[in-house]
Order: structure tokens, then sequence, then C-alpha cells
């Protein structure tokens, strides 16, 4: 279902500010009007809006589960240069992943997971955590 744009997202959508418009494209395009008709319903900015203002806590949730990371079997951390560096998450365990790529020029965080140009490196990450969670159950 779609719905009409109307108010601040419709501004951002139309106008490309925020690059919005950009990310709604990365969708595949059988789904476009289904997501961006979500991004359209009534309440949908209220929740944005709701979770910025909750990012600081959700931070320190995060942080006081990162002790949790080393005891994982396999840990994947994608990185893409423009982005928010994440390179150090891969420090938290000896058995991790780091995998450096830029993403689309248009939006490298984003676009890394929606692109599907990309999906191969996503995917390729997918694997490794399936194959060594599953080499480790079959040892024990």
């Amino acid at each position: 279902t779609t719905a009409a744009p109307t108010g601040l997202v419709r501004l951002l959508y139309e106008s490309g500010l925020g690059g919005y418009d950009v990310v709604m494209k990365m969708y595949p395009s059988d789904v476009q009007g289904e997501v961006l008709g979500y991004s359209m319903r009534r309440k949908f900015f209220d929740t944005a809006v709701l979770e910025a203002e909750r990012f600081d806590i959700n931070c320190g949730y995060a942080r006081r589960g990162e002790g949790i990371l080393g005891h994982l079997l396999a840990f994947e951390v994608i990185v893409v240069p423009n982005g928010i560096n994440l390179t150090a998450l891969a420090l938290l365990n000896p058995r991790s992943n780091v995998t450096i790529t830029p993403g689309p020029p248009e939006d490298e965080h984003a676009g890394i997971i929606l692109h599907k140009d990309y999906a191969p490196i996503v995917t390729q990450a997918l694997l490794r955590v399936i194959h060594k969670t599953s080499a480790y159950l079959t040892e024990t």
C-alpha cells in the first residue's frame, strides 16, 4: 500500500534534501512504493524523532552489551570509508573479520545494505559467519 506523501517526509523525499530520495531508490524497484508508503504514514516521523531522542540511551545499552561480542563464534564488521568507522569493534572478538569497502557514492552507509550491487559483500560476510559457526558446532 502507498500513501500520498505529506509534511516533512514529503519535503525530504521530493527535494532530495538529506539524501532521503536516494535511500528510497536503493530498495528493489518492486518494493519502493511500499517502503515509501510506510514512511509516509502519520506516525512514522514521530517514531523517527523518538528513536533519535533515545539514541544516547540505546547506545548506552549497546556499550554494556559489548562484552558478549568477544564470545561470539564469528563476528563480521563491514566498514565504509566515509561512514562511521567501526573498525575498532573487531578488536572485541579474536575471531572477527573486517571488510573495508566503499559503498555507493550517493549514500555509502545505507547503500552497502540496500543497493543490490553490494549484496555479494554482505552475503559473503553472512556465509562466513554461518560456516565458522557450523564448523564449531560440528566439532563439539
